[in-house]
């Protein structure tokens, strides 16, 4: 009888590499999703023959390259996910502009609002046939294909086509997010969601990199390049998906917790659609661009606070911090919610920096609570939850509009100025989604888990081996954002998702950087004759009269008039029915003027802006009295012309059916204006016609003086000014670029110690006066009448010059 081998003892590198390929198979398992990932590698004491080690090294060295060949392709799939999430939220975040766009053209509840009812496709997953089809490779990239129509409709001819198409590609959009949470295959869903999170990043950076503006959404070069990428990016997933799915041997593995409608009872969906739909409106109305924080933080000059650039970059990090807290299971106790809570306070009640430290704390908030609100989020029914958390977001995105628009729509009474109430709400329901998380069922599993733990390590201590110090368990209740764990991190989220994070991160700042590095102020040289001139314009949000983001066509314009400053109005973006746009940051960076943004975004109003070519000196916010309407925004600031100081006044007044907030509105602005100790410039929207009594008040008690007391044909602009020499005036049609014209004049300031005289003679010949006092040509020349084609040009008989008496 053959007498048995002893078994021969392992070396130091064939011990090595048994471990690493057992690491690999738990990692492997844990993204592909075995039943019991960390269960125990066998281990094989071999023999090794003299001789062959060369044979082991090649194993090693083919191990080594096989796992490099692995990150890359799984990297290569969350990056064409994280392109897909960005396109994803590029949707969401573009559906409420445009249906914002009816109503405001018409100041009325349009019927074109019904078109938000797309968002709430996720009903028909209730059909679990749909919900199946969603789930495989090819309903993901049905859905995915088909909300890329949502993308293609910025190339639309019409402004109703653009809506419907937009409509119909958020509908897919949400059915493709269905496909993605609820997957059956937990490889699927951790990629998908670590895509979204890390596409949220990639849009902030490309805003970033296009000042504040979203590329989709900017101009049709930007719109097709990104819908070739992400058309590029779905037929990848496709392929990949495919490839792994007749790479496994046998049938595809599933998840321990497969999704079904009766998986979680009780009345514990309810909260988590309505802390869900709370978390999608905070992400977008606080965050959906890293300007937003500064401009609820913003004050006036020389103490501001903090500005976009390059604070945004503050912003974008913060955020960044949140999603490497998530993984830590503190993010949903209830201290982490007050601590968040705290800083949404911050954020509305406290001025200037602390303001944006109480944004930045809840920017570290927002983000860390993601995936334990996913995981709440998978457990529940998909039909039921998920479409009312969609009704609740666009509740509370319908309440963004309420707190400020409530002059014009029902119920507005009681919902004005109560931004705070609607903060509030919102984190109240994330809190009351995140205490779900107390549940039988985790209990359950780490009850469960401990135990196993301790019964291994009692065995193997009794076998002379050392306890395993790394353990770690698929909870039922937390399985798709990561794995919840005890020791070792989910390999994935450290590998992949932590690197791609860092590098936007970096390219975050880095862009951020480049941006403050090359802005310069293009003020201009000193003159003898101290002349500037003066512009108001109610931009409308810079959105065109067909609904068309007019950014590059307004900074032109701006441009081609020369103006020197210029008085913004309706000019606060940072609503997310208006796109989260910093309108301030993007045409002080683009034209080199320097800007003051005011008041701010917590403040109620539509927004009053200020654009310099010379430095401002100081400036107060006003909110004027409104007791029955909207809140009127004004600015007074003081601008350092050539070495004089010049007051001017921006300000939107009240609408024409509020008498009583007007008639104080004008005795406020009478009483700024009157107790200024410089030249004043008046750049007003006063909703009152020549000769009225709002007209009489700025006139007479604000000490003031009409540009052009001739022209009667004027409604809301108005150019007053005091102490100044004016020397002309001109009206510029709006072009089809804003519902309002544009209104400029031209002024010199007096020589100190000469007798102030001002110029009374009126002519409209451009012959009559010097090149440097003329308006430029390229809006034509003088025009009688109104001009309504669609190009800008002077109209309402301007240009008009004033010459001195002796001129006569």
């Amino acid at each position: 009888m053959a007498e048995e081998a002893a078994p021969v003892k392992s070396s130091p590198q064939k011990s090595l590499r048994r471990r690493r390929k057992e690491l690999r198979h738990r990692a492997q398992s844990l993204v592909e999703g075995a039943t019991d990932p960390w269960e125990e590698v066998e281990e094989y004491e071999t023999v090794i023959p003299e001789g062959s080690e060369d044979e082991f090294v090649d194993e090693e060295t083919a191990e080594i390259a096989e796992e490099v060949i692995e990150f890359t392709y799984t990297i290569r799939e969350l990056g064409a996910e994280m392109i897909l999430g960005y396109t994803w939220w590029s949707l969401i975040h573009g559906i409420a502009p445009m249906i914002w766009f009816y109503p405001l053209n018409e100041l009325e509840i349009s019927g074109y609002e019904a078109f938000v009812v797309t968002v709430l496709s996720p009903i028909f997953t209730g059909f679990s046939a749909l919900l199946q089809f969603s789930g495989t490779i090819h309903g993901l990239a049905f859905w995915r294909v088909l909300s890329l129509v949502g993308v293609a409709s910025f190339q639309a001819p019409t402004t109703l086509i653009r809506l419907i198409m937009l409509a119909f590609g958020c509908g897919t959009a949400m059915l493709w997010f269905c496909g993605m949470i609820w997957n059956k295959d937990p490889k699927e869903r951790v990629l998908s969601f670590w895509g979204l999170v890390l596409g949220f990043f990639l849009l902030l950076t490309l805003r970033i990199s296009y000042i504040t503006v979203n590329p989709i959404w900017s101009d049709v070069t930007s719109n097709r390049v990104i819908l070739l990428i992400a058309v590029i990016a779905t037929m990848d997933r496709v392929y990949t998906g495919y490839m792994m799915s007749i790479s496994q041997s046998g049938p595809p593995s599933k998840s321990p917790t497969e999704p079904q409608d009766s998986r979680v009872s009780g009345p514990g969906w309810l909260l988590v659609a309505l802390g869900f739909g709370a978390l999608m409106f905070l992400t977008h109305d606080v965050f959906g661009e890293v300007s937003l924080v500064c401009r609820w933080a913003v004050s006036g000059y020389p103490d501001t606070g903090p500005k976009p650039n390059p604070w945004g970059a503050a912003v974008v990090i913060a955020l960044g911090v949140g999603v490497l807290l998530s993984r830590q299971h503190w993010t949903s106790n209830l201290l982490w919610w007050l601590i968040g809570s705290a800083g949404a306070a911050m954020l509305y009640f406290a001025p200037r920096f602390w303001s944006f430290i109480g944004g930045l704390i809840l920017g570290v908030y927002t983000m860390s609570v993601w995936p334990a609100m996913i995981d709440r989020l998978f457990c529940r029914p998909v039909a039921r939850t998920l479409t009312l958390a969609n009704v609740v977001y666009i509740v509370l995105t319908l309440g963004s509009v309420w707190v400020v628009a409530y002059n014009f729509v029902p119920g507005g009474e009681y919902t004005r100025e109560r931004t705070h109430v609607l903060l509030g709400i919102t984190m109240v329901l994330i809190g009351l989604a995140l205490m779900t998380a107390s549940t039988p069922d985790v209990k359950e599993a780490y009850g469960k888990m401990k135990k196993e733990e301790k019964a291994s390590s009692d065995q193997k201590s009794s076998d002379g081996k050392s306890s395993p110090n790394k353990k770690a368990v698929a909870v039922k209740f937390n399985n798709v954002a990561f794995l919840e764990e005890h020791g070792d991190r989910f390999w994935f989220f450290k590998t992949h998702v932590i690197p791609v994070l860092f590098c936007l991160l970096i390219a975050s700042s880095v862009l951020m950087g480049m941006r403050y590095q090359r802005h310069e102020y293009l003020t201009p040289a000193q003159e003898e004759q101290k002349k500037f001139s003066a512009m108001i314009w109610t931009v409308h949000f810079a959105y065109d009269n067909v609904g068309w983001p007019s950014f590059e066509r307004a900074a032109q314009m701006i441009n081609d008039t020369g103006a020197d400053v210029v008085g913004f109005l309706e000019s606060d973006c940072s609503k997310p029915y208006l796109g989260n746009h910093d309108l301030a940051t993007w045409f002080e960076e683009r034209l080199g003027m320097y800007s003051d943004f005011g008041p701010s975004t917590r403040d109620h109003t539509w927004g009053a802006t200020l654009l310099s070519k010379y430095p401002i000196v100081k400036s107060h916010h006003h909110l004027l009295p409104s007791p029955e309407g909207e809140l009127a925004p004004a600015l007074s600031a003081t601008i350092n012309i050539t070495g004089d100081l010049v007051d001017f006044v921006v300000v939107h007044m009240g609408n024409d059916r509020d008498n009583l907030d007007r008639k104080l509105q004008a005795q406020e602005l009478a009483r700024i204006m009157d107790e200024s100790p410089n030249p004043v410039v008046f750049l007003g929207y006063v909703t009152s016609s020549p000769k009225s009594r709002d007209y009489r008040t700025l006139i007479e008690k604000g000490r003031t003086k009409d540009i052009d007391e001739t022209d009667s044909d004027r409604w809301c602009e108005y150019i007053m000014y005091r102490g100044l020499i004016r020397l002309g005036y001109a009206r510029i049609s709006h072009g089809g670029l804003s519902d309002t014209e544009v209104q400029m004049a031209k002024f010199r300031i007096p020589s100190p110690g000469k007798p102030y005289r001002d110029n009374d003679v009126l002519t409209t010949s451009a012959k009559d006066v010097p090149n440097d006092v003329r308006f430029s040509n390229r809006f034509g020349s003088f025009y009688k009448g109104h001009y309504s084609a669609w190009q800008h040009h002077y109209h309402m008989s301007t240009p008009k010059y004033f010459l001195p008496a002796d001129k006569r």
